[in-house]
């Protein structure tokens, strides 16, 4: 029997500790928003802009913001589609990145409103974007 009971002891101990999860904390001396992984870099939202981090060294590689390309600092959420397309949601509209050229979207250019809260993607590609109404 305590054999048996020592056994399970072992057994319990042993899958337990496998099914931990190892985390990376980072820290930002701003509120995080958001954040996506592209597979080399994380993509972290913040309320005074978006930041990318190396995977591998943790540094930080690029920042934008309201003052170089984004249509607002305040970061409300980051989405990276299946094509490899970065998409930041703003208080003041949307920005699309693909590698090389940001194009940002506004209630000018045909968005409903200036907010965008968040994003998806759905199976086919489509971008989903939720508002904020004022």
């Amino acid at each position: 029997m305590k054999k048996i009971i020592l056994l399970l002891i072992i057994s319990f101990w042993f899958f337990n500790t496998k099914a931990q999860q190892n985390f990376k904390n980072y820290t930002s001396k701003n509120a995080i928003t958001a954040i996506a992984d592209d597979g080399n870099k994380v993509w972290i939202g913040t309320a005074a802009g978006l930041y990318a981090r190396s995977k591998s060294t943790g540094a930080i590689l690029l920042t934008y913001n309201a003052d170089n390309v984004l249509p607002s600092s305040f970061v409300n959420d980051v989405l990276v589609d299946p094509f490899g397309n970065l998409w930041v949601a703003t208080r003041r509209g949307l920005a699309k990145f693909d590698g090389s050229t940001w194009t940002i979207y506004n209630q000018e250019s045909g968005l409903k409103a200036g907010t965008v809260k968040s994003l998806t993607v759905d199976q086919s590609g489509d971008i989903w974007i939720t508002y904020r109404y004022s």
